[in-house]
């Protein structure tokens, strides 16, 4: 059981940091219409705890603080009746751009048209890298500023061996990494 001092030391620490009120703010404002509900108070708690953990140096703990934030956010969703996003919809071929990938949204990826995906966030040990290794979907995570560096519609070599993305390659990239493919797949 968690005592009161502890609760209350840890968010006293967390308002000083002003990073992690920022993302705790986010959260509330998002689903700020549920505060007077009980279910709220204890997804807010799981909510600061992903931020807690997010917060923390150790890459697998960040990785569960991704896992919480999904089930946090599915389970606010389910109660607010806002749409859960459904990546299995996709219904022509692409590469996945997002900040972040849940183990559920990688699970759900079509792979007929589901051609990779890059993200911002991640890293070797997140699940959404386990997952594309077991599902053989190419991907590179941990891609920092992916998210500015393309625009709906751009085309993208993704490289999953070396962990490299091109945004609008040349015809001469296009042609090498063709060629690469045909010898991968050989």
């Amino acid at each position: 059981m968690l005592k009161r001092e502890t609760f209350v030391d840890a968010i006293s620490k967390i308002k000083q940091h002003e990073e992690l009120m920022d993302r705790l703010d986010s959260i509330c404002r998002e689903f700020g219409d549920f505060r007077s509900s009980l279910d709220f108070g204890n997804l807010h708690l799981q909510a600061l705890l992903a931020v807690l953990k997010e917060a923390m140096d150790d890459e697998y703990m960040r990785g569960r603080a991704a896992d919480i934030r999904d089930v946090t956010f599915r389970l606010m969703c389910n109660l607010t009746g806002k749409e859960i996003p459904n990546l299995s919809t996709l219904d022509e071929p692409v590469i996945v751009v997002a900040k972040d990938l849940t183990p559920s949204d990688t699970g759900s990826l079509n792979k007929e048209f589901a051609k990779g995906f890059v993200t911002e966030m991640g890293g070797r040990t997140s699940h959404s890298a386990i997952m594309a290794r077991s599902l053989e979907i190419p991907a590179v995570v941990g891609c920092k500023g992916i998210l500015e560096g393309v625009d709906n519609g751009d085309m993208i070599i993704l490289d999953a061996i070396n962990g490299e993305v091109i945004v609008n390659p040349s015809e001469e990239e296009i042609k090498s990494y063709e060629k690469k493919a045909e010898e991968y797949a050989a």
